[in-house]
Order: C-alpha cells, then structure tokens, then sequence
C-alpha cells in the first residue's frame, strides 16, 4: 500500500522565510512513515515485541522546491524493497495538483534491541508489500565523499546530543542530524531555500 496524508504546511515546521525547513521536512516524512508502518503491522509497538527497532543508515532528498507555509500539500511513503539485512523506504511530497515539490529515498535496518546487532527481515518483511515506484534520481541513496579536513575543509563545530534529541529508543532521530547540517550551513552565502 502506497501510504498519503494531506498537511498544511505549519510554522513551526518553516524556516525564515516562511518555507518548509530541512529540519521541518524531515519530521514529516519520518511521521508519514510511522504512521504507514503503524498501519501495516511493522511500526514500532509491532517491531517491540520481537525486540527490534528501526533504524535509519541513509538518506537522500531531492528538492525542487519547498512549499510555504499554509500550502496544503499531499506527502506518499511505501516501502520499495528488502535485500538481506536493508528496507528501502521511499517518500514524495507533492502540490494538491501533482507537481512533485520533494522526493526521499533511504535505506533502514531492523536493531535488535537487546543485543544491538541488525537483523534480517525476511521474517519481519515477509508478507509486505513493495513498490517499484522511485522518487529520486537513485535507486538508493549515494554515499557522500567527504573530502580530507585541512585548512580550507576544517570541522565546522562540534555539537552534544542533548535528551530532546532522542526518540523512544535512545537513538538520535534521523530528523535531528538534519538540523544540524542545516545549522552549520552558511545561511547568507546560500540564503534561504527556494
């Protein structure tokens, strides 16, 4: 099942400029995926009770543009597809028109919680159902080649995971590693998002 929600874009989710935030994005897409997991018998009540918990290991966005604030928009997730140890999740964010404003891609393990090492899904995942629809460029999501520090590529800061940072499983939330690229960022060389 291809899983929708129509939003109306808050602005507490918005950055300046009065356009969705990185920050704001990324909280709800991970919302529109617990609740499509929620509804197909893998969210994380589900998950608990074999002691496994999502978690992500990447992401990619691709943004066209960011919707302002009260523009209704209309965001879709389905799981794409398990191999061995990785799920791959997929979300769009669209206008009530259909015009593809975002699109996400990203590849997720199950933990076990009680050992900490990842887990198969062929059991977990067995009877789900997936989706060859992409909403990137990628098929998955590319690993980034950072380049070596030196002086003109030197560390930007150094940043305390504090509790609100946190979700229910003592992992710091995918949305939360967001916030703090788009804080390092230069906001008046790049100026606000279009």
């Amino acid at each position: 099942m291809i899983h929708k929600e129509q939003y109306t874009v808050q602005s507490f989710l918005c950055d300046c400029s009065d356009h969705l935030s990185l920050w704001g994005m990324a909280r709800l897409f991970q919302e529109t995926a617990e609740h499509h997991c929620d509804a197909t018998g893998i969210g994380f009540a589900d998950l608990l009770k074999q002691q496994l918990s999502w978690v992500i290991v990447q992401i990619q966005y691709q943004i066209e543009q960011m919707p302002r604030v009260g523009d209704n928009v209309m965001l879709s997730t389905w799981s794409r597809s398990t191999d061995g140890l990785y799920a791959y999740r997929d979300w769009a964010m669209h206008t009530m028109d259909g015009h593809q404003l975002i699109g996400a891609t990203s590849s997720w393990v199950a933990l076990n919680m009680q050992t900490r090492r990842v887990s198969r899904l062929h059991d977990t995942m067995q009877h789900y159902e997936h989706h060859d629809i992409l909403a990137t460029a990628n098929l998955h999501p590319q690993k980034l080649v950072m380049p070596a520090l030196d002086a003109a590529n030197h560390c930007v800061g150094r940043r305390q995971v504090s509790h609100s940072m946190l979700d229910h499983v003592m992992h710091m939330n995918n949305a939360e590693y967001v916030r703090l690229i788009s804080d390092s960022l230069n906001n008046e060389a790049d100026g606000p998002m279009p």
